[in-house]
């Protein structure tokens, strides 16, 4: 489970629904992050000169003598 429902209670209780929202948003972003982290950083990084040009690799552009 994302956030107990003890946790989740108090959150609520205290800071209301707008605050348990934003704790169980957090907490996925914090279970999440990592793995996204390693696949947008991949896609955004500069290819290498053999491979193609300096562009993030996500655009998938190579060299026209590459095929």
């Amino acid at each position: 489970m994302l956030v107990g429902p003890g946790t989740l209670l108090i959150v609520g209780i205290i800071g209301g629904l707008g605050a348990a929202a934003t704790y169980t948003s957090y907490a996925y972003a914090q279970q999440r992050g990592p793995e996204l982290t390693k696949s947008l950083q991949s896609d955004f990084s500069p290819m290498t000169p053999e491979e193609g040009p300096p562009l993030p690799r996500g655009l998938n552009i190579k060299w026209p003598w590459k095929k």
